[in-house]
């Protein structure tokens, strides 16, 4: 990905690598600054979950109402703002504030909206924690492969459209849809990757008439996505706004570049600049969500799908878009550049490949065939043939991995983050909910028992995904077994947490030593650097991340 421009002025006001930011529940460390908009600032932070004994080290990202050219960074970490922009300010950061928390009661009920699973306050600001993407951009896929087949952009789309869909069934509008908020989660092993769209800065609830809940108007929009009336300021709210931004960006897959802000178009200029190749139900469908009047405009989502129809891609159902997640693709939530979101004023490294050091020639030659790996986001190609696992077999570990890592990278950081509370209204709501989840708790279990069983201390890549999957277990058995009545047994984790843990230390120090060895032995600050990560994402300790510490003071 292109990193969105930062200027050095810019990067000033955002937190310092290495801060600590505290939540009422954990205490993230911000890793990277991902970008700035007219909003907010983004990060990617880090904080470890303890399992048991298990301690989870993972990712997020982290959205800090900050709003540009009006906020300022004190010493302190605090944000601040002069006396005459007070007022415009804190309303924003008000709205900024309900939005988020009602996305939170929502959050993982729609695979296509990013988890918003923290809300809280701090440094004078607003902040609210997202599930870390780890596929790019929408806009970097365009940007990288140019525009895209209309089969794909088409699939694409829908997936979007489903998941805005979702959010009108709850009276919000996002607002803010557009290349660089979409993003990919991409599938650990097959490197398929799932649309979800980021970033509500903007978004507003509106109640059955179409009137705002909050009495702060929308105070930004995107060039090229919004419809014209949001340059005015939005008072009635509707679909037919996101659907103009829907239009939009199908438009933009496809011909490769933005539209043209919609205060500037002319009549019939959106059918002209389309694709001559395109099919009638796509071309449609697009003209017609560009409308520039709102009454003449799709109404709903479901009217857009339908517009779809015809264009060579099934009505129904999710399909993942086929390609490489890059290792230093970025999740980002507006930039600084022509795509960003823009304020209306209306009061006027990448990673190393390497071999795990203490595996046999052998080893090597008969379980890296064809697998690549690649330390930070790490994606393996499928495991070699071992003497005592079928290929069925693999094709159902794999299966159950790949459903796994949605339930642990969405449902699971969701649950650690906000409790049972929601949890346990599901359960009380539908207990066979139990009863079939706990069918899919058993075959998650199996999994992971295979994987203890026949991983060695060397065998790191299963032994992170016996820890993945371990999460995703500990967080079914925590949510469920108070209200199963006794019918079910969830005790997996605690007869196999033992074993889990006694590998993962063993294989966390093995990459200590091989770390220490590269340091002594070459010099190779780097390489050691690498090596010191991946012991702390086996097993998270204070020694480990010291030494993090202090060889990323040398970079």
């Amino acid at each position: 990905m292109k990193p969105n421009a930062i200027d050095e002025k810019e990067l000033r006001q955002a937190l310092p690598i290495g801060t600590i930011l505290k939540s009422p529940k954990y205490d993230y460390r911000v890793e990277e600054v991902l970008g700035k908009g007219g909003f907010g600032i983004t990060y990617k932070v880090s904080t470890t979950v303890l399992f048991g004994k298990v301690p989870i080290f993972t990712y997020f990202t982290v959205k800090e109402h900050f709003v540009k050219d009006a906020c300022e960074r004190d010493a302190d970490g605090a944000v601040s703002y002069s006396r005459p922009l007070q007022s415009r300010v804190e309303e924003s950061r008000s709205d900024f504030l309900s939005e988020a928390r009602r996305l939170n009661e929502i959050s993982g009920r729609n695979p296509g909206v990013v988890p918003v699973n923290e809300v809280f306050e701090a440094n004078n600001t607003v902040y609210y924690v997202m599930e870390y993407l780890n596929g790019g951009s929408l806009r970097d896929l365009v940007e990288e492969q140019g525009a895209l087949p209309e089969r794909e952009a088409v699939a694409i789309i829908r997936q979007v459209a489903n998941a805005v869909d979702f959010l009108h069934g709850y009276n919000i509008n996002h607002l803010d849809i557009k290349p660089d908020n979409v993003m990919f989660r991409a599938d650990y092993h097959s490197g398929d990757r799932l649309p979800v769209l980021i970033d509500f800065g903007l978004a507003k609830h509106f109640d059955k008439k179409g009137n705002p809940t909050s009495s702060i108007r929308v105070q930004g929009c995107s060039d090229g996505y919004a419809p014209v009336e949001q340059y005015s300021g939005l008072t009635k709210f509707s679909p037919r706004a996101d659907i103009y931004a829907l239009g939009a960006t199908l438009y933009y897959m496809l011909v490769g570049r933005r539209p043209v802000t919609a205060t500037e178009i002319e009549p019939g200029m959106v059918e002209r600049s389309l694709p001559p190749t395109l099919s009638a139900p796509t071309r449609a469908a697009i003209v017609r969500a560009m409308a520039y009047s709102q009454f003449d405009r799709t109404a709903t989502v479901a009217d857009f799908l339908s517009d779809l129809d015809g264009s060579g891609m099934p009505a129904a159902g999710l399909q993942t878009v086929s390609g490489e997640s890059e290792g230093g693709l970025e999740q980002s939530a507006g930039g600084t550049d022509e795509n960003a979101t823009r304020v209306i004023d209306n009061g006027k490294p990448s990673s190393a490949t390497m071999q795990p050091p203490f595996r046999t020639e052998e080893e090597v030659k008969k379980n890296d065939a064809g697998s690549t790996e690649v330390i930070g986001e790490r994606r393996q190609k499928p495991m070699s043939d071992d003497d005592d696992e079928t290929p069925s077999r693999r094709k159902y570990l794999w299966a159950i991995i790949a459903v796994v890592f949605v339930v642990a990278g969405a449902a699971g950081a969701w649950y650690f983050l906000n409790g049972n509370s929601s949890s346990k209204k599901a359960a009380e709501a539908d207990i066979q909910a139990v009863a079939d989840d706990y069918a899919e708790y058993k075959e998650i279990c199996d999994s992971c028992e295979w994987l203890i069983n026949n991983s060695t201390s060397g065998d790191t890549d299963n032994l992170l995904r016996a820890k993945d999957l371990m999460s995703a277990i500990v967080s079914m058995e925590n949510e469920y077994a108070d209200y199963s009545g006794g019918d079910y047994s969830f005790d997996f984790s605690s007869r196999y947490g033992e074993n889990l843990y006694a590998k993962l230390t063993e294989a966390h120090d093995a990459w200590v030593e091989a770390a220490e060895a590269q340091i002594d032995l070459t010099g190779d600050r780097y390489q050691a650097l690498e090596y010191y990560r991946l012991a702390y994402r086996l097993l998270s300790d204070s020694a480990t991340a010291a030494a993090i510490g202090r060889l990323e003071q040398g970079y």
